[in-house]
């Protein structure tokens, strides 16, 4: 299942703080890619923070392995995951 995940820092993240873990997140997070969990990653550039486009079983699974995130353990960060699908709605237009 693909799902889009928007992350949020936390009052605690400090920046601080925050650079602190970011080796080992970046590190984390390109396991996770070369995973195949992880299948687009970019940075936000309305606030601090990544969004993410993950491929997992379920939710339960998705919200496990983010929360393996090093800032997340660190509770600096936390993770909005919404899942997708496929627009079906799309193929009524076809049908004139």
């Amino acid at each position: 299942m693909k799902m889009l995940v928007l992350s949020r820092m936390l009052p605690a993240a400090s920046p601080e703080a925050v650079n602190s873990k970011l080796a080992d997140e970046a590190r984390g997070g390109w396991e996770l890619y070369k995973a195949g969990f992880i299948r687009e990653w970019y940075f936000r550039t309305d606030q601090p923070g990544v969004v993410l486009m993950i491929e997992a079983a379920n939710m339960e699974e998705a919200r496990a392995t983010l929360a393996t995130s090093p800032l997340a353990q660190a509770g600096f960060i936390e993770f909005d995951v919404i899942p997708l699908g496929a627009y079906l709605p799309l193929e009524t237009l076809f049908a004139r």
